[in-house]
């Protein structure tokens, strides 16, 4: 095997190589990427047996072959190395040499008929659904920061994915939160929910942060594939049922309180600072025109701000974890008006927004000391 291929072609697939290979090293295989070089092209495919990448290169001067390589040590060597080409050429018995000008290393690797292959969406439930890359990285961002990161909670450690008639739904939640955004897709058929890893779907954020016009999103039984240009993300699904959440969804909430994003998120930010770190509760209580945050802390102080919202209803106390509502804020435009939705003290509050209008964001209260 060997090619010549630019550094910025080859630094931008094992750069998303690092997030899929296993650093744990179950099997000394898996922190290996495999490179197979064909006529005019180079395909790079890394993988942790449950989900995998493939990525096509250009590259000239291409030798039929296969070879393996450590994916951290490859990704430092090709990122010191200055602009321009590089040649990379087999090495015996299995690794690989890398040159450029007067710089070359020579990288061990493993028999490449070792390398785990994964499999694509197949079988006769195979539905492939074309979507624009900004509206399926949007929809992922939104939700992927209230799914849970709790490993042992299988049900909830991932983005649900939802096919509705002309419609997919995203939702995740913690158990505290839930984020579900509903976008209007033109030919998706009804069919059962999916629930895509955590790990999988901050891997699908990387290969949709530069992506731009229509993208690919592929289901099966068993796996979800997305594929962006000469990118192709494979991963395993959870088998364990996304629980119902239906009963929260409720339509109208007679204390409403309507306040700019950023106006919001700085006030808290602010007050959070001395709130409880294992809690980080944050008091609000709601008057006419006027919401006051409050926070404190035993070994820390305490600390208050008004500031001026939209509200008419009766006075109001509830409190909240401001991170979960920080973490939404952060995502949203300083202008952007947030509504939010409260029944009383002890039922979760619902936020939309006219910037998101597909996106209902859920909090539960917390207890009122």
């Amino acid at each position: 095997m060997q090619f010549r291929i630019s550094k910025d072609e080859l630094l931008g697939a094992l750069y998303l190589a690092q997030g899929i290979v296993d650093r744990k090293i179950t099997l000394p295989v898996l922190a290996h990427i495999l490179i197979n070089a064909e006529p005019r092209q180079v395909t790079i495919l890394a993988s942790d047996q449950e989900m995998s990448l493939r990525r096509k290169c250009g590259a000239t001067g291409v030798k039929k072959g296969a070879a393996t390589a450590n994916a951290r040590v490859l990704y430092e060597i090709v990122r010191s190395l200055d602009e321009g080409e590089i040649e990379i050429r087999s090495g015996e018995p299995h690794g690989l040499e890398v040159q450029q000008g007067r710089s070359r290393f020579r990288i061990h690797g493993v028999d490449p008929a070792e390398f785990p292959l994964s499999e694509g969406p197949d079988g006769p439930s195979k539905s492939v659904i074309p979507i624009d890359a900004e509206i399926l990285r949007r929809s992922l961002e939104l939700t992927f920061l209230a799914a849970s990161t709790d490993e042992v909670r299988f049900a909830l450690y991932g983005v649900c994915v939802e096919r509705r008639d002309n419609m997919l739904r995203f939702v995740a939640s913690d158990g505290h939160r839930l984020s579900m955004v509903s976008r209007a897709v033109k030919g998706v058929r009804p069919d059962k929910r999916v629930l895509i890893p955590r790990k999988a779907v901050a891997e699908m954020l990387k290969v949709l942060d530069a992506a731009s016009g229509e993208v690919q999103i592929g289901f099966s039984d068993r796996r979800v594939t997305l594929t962006v240009g000469d990118v192709e993300l494979s991963t395993g699904t959870i088998k364990e049922e996304f629980p119902s959440y239906e009963s929260v969804l409720r339509e109208d909430s007679p204390l409403v309180m309507t306040v700019p994003a950023g106006r919001w998120a700085k006030a808290l930010r602010r007050v959070a600072i001395v709130a409880e770190e294992r809690s980080n509760g944050v008091r609000m209580e709601l008057s006419e025109g006027k919401l006051d945050l409050f926070a404190a802390n035993r070994e820390v102080g305490e600390a208050g701000e008004q500031i001026d919202v939209d509200y008419s209803g009766q006075p109001f106390k509830v409190a909240f974890n401001a991170k979960y509502f920080l973490e939404i804020l952060h995502l949203l435009p300083g202008d952007a008006p947030v509504e939010l939705g409260m029944l009383d003290h002890e039922t979760a509050a619902l936020m939309r927004t006219s910037a998101e209008p597909d996106l209902l964001y859920v909090v539960m209260p917390m207890r009122l000391d």
